[in-house]
């Protein structure tokens, strides 16, 4: 039924939603309100003015950044604004979602007019900062000695954030939210630094945070977020305290997978030609194979790119050695078509298969026994001549056989 006289309607009066009769016309709360707030040099507050009335409609921006980050504000005022509701540089500036629920409380930093045209009168565009603008007011240079982090921001607070060390005031910070017996960090020098700066530095030397509310310090230790707090109420389409939600599942970044490059090395000679019309595995030696792992088992599949090509790699070998890998000599001429390679014993064994360094050249050896290397030389590059490296191993003693890193696929 309809309202009259005092009565006061249960809900705001919206065009398009309100039945006639029903509702009270003008009657349109605000959901945040502005204060410009004047204190006096006793810290007690002398004048609050509302100018909610007077902010530009959309303007009002506030933005809550985490822990120990500065939360700032914005708006902008009307042209039609009295002298009054304009804020001066450095004024104390408090926005509510409802009296006593304050979601912002900071300064102006800047203040910007914005005339008009024929000099008519400006907009104010408005842009705050919380208190971490006072608590960074001053630069310290000081050496902290090793100590409890609670005792150095105490000391932090008194002697580089408040207007007086010796003679405590009203708009002092206050350390009381700060935990007791922090435990200790090695001292440090800091030179021309912020208090925000150095209050990082000690809370992450414990494992912490922190954050400045008002005039109040809040700092601990250990997890992530300050202990004994009460978590927020979840975000649901059904909580009736919700102002605005908005949910977005994006799935524009979800890959199956993804292709990483990671360690590189070089093949120790250019790829032979091979049939790819079929399945033939070849052996390619290369400088480096350790950083493949041997113990996934011959039948795992490295991922590898040669070029502009991508391989599948298998069965890496790899013998360890660097820029002086093991060697040896032979001890028995080798005549082609002989069994193997007849060595001296070295230390440490190679693999049982893989690839040698004979001189200058490259070859592959599929199995060892002891010290015999078995002469079924196997994918050595069209650039290994092998009646060469056969007549030049005839001289015995004088031919070195070095292990080359190698991987076979």
């Amino acid at each position: 039924m309809a309202i009259s006289g005092a009565q006061v309607a249960y809900t705001f009066a919206r065009a398009g939603l309100a039945r006639s009769g029903a509702t009270r016309s003008n009657f349109i709360a605000p959901w945040a309100t502005v204060d410009l707030i004047v204190r006096d040099s006793a810290g007690a507050i002398v004048s609050r003015t509302d100018i909610t009335d007077y902010i530009r409609v959309g303007s009002l921006q506030v933005s809550q950044a985490l822990n120990d980050e500065a939360d700032t504000c914005s708006f902008q005022i009307v042209p039609t604004a009295p002298a009054t509701a304009v804020p001066t540089v450095g004024q104390e500036i408090a926005v509510a979602w409802s009296p006593g629920d304050v979601v912002f409380q900071g300064y102006a930093l800047v203040v910007q007019f914005d005339r008009r045209e024929m000099n008519r009168s400006p907009w104010v565009s408005v842009q705050c900062q919380d208190s971490m603008w006072r608590f960074d007011a001053r630069i310290v240079t000081y050496r902290f000695p090793t100590q409890s982090v609670t005792d150095s921001i105490a000391f932090l607070v008194r002697y580089f954030c408040n207007l007086d060390a010796q003679a405590p005031g009203p708009l002092d910070f206050r350390v009381a939210t700060v935990q007791p017996g922090m435990p200790s960090v090695p001292g440090f020098d800091v030179v021309n630094e912020r208090p925000s700066t150095v209050m990082r530095k000690l809370t992450a030397g414990v494992g912490g945070g922190f954050y400045i509310a008002g005039l109040d310090v809040h700092a601990w230790a250990g997890p992530l977020s300050e202990p004994g707090q009460a978590n927020p109420q979840p975000l649901t389409n059904t909580l009736s305290t919700l102002k605005a939600f908005r949910l977005t599942r994006d799935a524009t970044q979800v890959r199956r997978g993804v292709i990483v490059e990671g360690r590189r090395t070089s093949t120790l000679i250019p790829i032979p030609a091979f049939d790819t019309s079929v399945y033939s595995p070849i052996g390619i030696p290369l400088t480096d194979a350790s950083f493949m792992d041997a113990s996934l088992g011959v039948d795992y599949q490295h991922l590898v790119r040669l070029g502009t090509q991508w391989l599948v790699l298998q069965s890496p070998v790899s013998m360890h050695g660097g820029a002086n890998p093991p060697q040896t000599r032979i001890i028995q001429a080798f005549t082609p078509g002989d069994a193997g390679l007849i060595c001296e014993p070295m230390s440490p064994l190679p693999p049982s298969q893989g690839w040698i360094r004979i001189g200058n050249q490259f070859a592959g050896h599929p199995h060892k026994l002891g010290h015999v290397f078995r002469a079924q030389f196997f994918h050595s590059a069209r650039s290994i001549h092998f009646n060469r490296l056969f007549s030049n191993s005839q001289r015995g003693g004088d031919v070195l056989v070095r292990h080359a890193a190698n991987d076979q696929s």
